[in-house]
């Protein structure tokens, strides 16, 4: 099958849409039950929050972090 040269650009606009679609599907996927979690472990103390990380680095050693 050959493809006019009207056309040839179709075929890579087409796998870059698709592409773009799969990606930003995904990355919602992935984002949103991580977040989720990060803040009901915070909530419960499991974790801690990055100001408090970086404040007891502080204490420990004066610097640029």
């Amino acid at each position: 099958m050959r493809i006019s040269n009207n056309f040839k650009w179709l075929m890579p606009l087409g796998l870059s849409l698709v592409l773009v679609t799969v990606l930003i599907q995904s990355g919602r996927t992935m984002a949103s039950p991580g977040h989720d979690d990060a803040r009901a472990l915070h909530k419960a103390g499991d974790i801690v929050s990055l100001e408090t990380v970086l404040a007891s680095l502080r204490d420990i050693k004066q610097g640029r972090v």
